[in-house]
C-alpha cells in the first residue's frame, strides 16, 4: 500500500505511463506498417530492439506505482541500440516521439528532484532519446521538434 502523498501522486504518474505506452504502441505500429509496405523489413525488428531499455523504465516506474519508493532503479536487462530509421518512419513517428520526450508530465512539478520516480522518468526520456529519437532527429532534422538542439557530441 502506498503512502496518501505517494498515492496522489501516482494517480498523475500512471496516466503519464498510460500515455506514454499508447504513444509508443502507435510508433511501433507505424513503423511495422512502413516495414510491411516494402521499405526494409528489418526495420521493426530494429524498432523493437531500440526500445529494450526504455521499456525497461517503464516497468520499473510500474513497479514504483505499486511499492513505491522501494521499487528497484535499476532494469534487471536490456540491450543498448540506436535506432537507423528509414526516412518514411522518421517522418511518421517524430510526432509521437516528440510528445514522448518533449512533454512535461505535471507529477514532475510536484516532486523533488531526489525523488525516485523523477530520476526513473528522466532515464526513461534520456534512454528513449539516446536509442531513438537522437538518431532519428539527427540523420533527419527537419522532422525534429522546432525547438530541440542536436546534443553536443562527447
Amino acid at each position: 500500500m502506498l503512502p496518501s502523498g505517494v498515492a496522489v501522486a501516482a494517480e498523475g504518474v500512471k496516466e503519464w505511463l498510460d500515455e506514454t505506452r499508447t504513444l509508443l504502441r502507435a510508433a511501433e505500429m507505424l513503423v511495422e506498417w512502413f516495414t510491411e509496405e516494402g521499405s526494409d523489413s528489418d526495420e521493426y525488428t530494429a524498432f523493437k530492439a531500440c526500445l529494450d531499455l526504455p521499456c525497461e523504465y517503464l516497468a520499473l516506474i510500474d513497479e514504483w506505482l505499486r511499492v513505491g519508493d522501494a521499487a528497484s532503479t535499476r532494469p534487471s536487462r536490456w540491450t543498448t541500440r540506436s535506432f537507423d530509421a528509414s526516412r518514411d518512419v522518421a517522418q511518421a513517428i517524430s510526432p509521437l516521439l516528440e510528445r514522448v520526450v518533449m512533454y512535461q508530465p505535471a507529477f514532475l512539478q510536484a516532486r523533488r528532484e531526489s525523488d525516485r520516480i523523477v530520476m526513473l522518468w528522466r532515464i526513461f526520456i534520456g534512454e528513449l532519446g539516446r536509442r531513438v529519437c537522437i538518431p532519428i532527429w539527427e540523420a533527419y532534422p527537419e522532422y525534429a521538434p522546432p525547438d530541440w538542439s542536436e546534443p553536443p557530441k562527447t
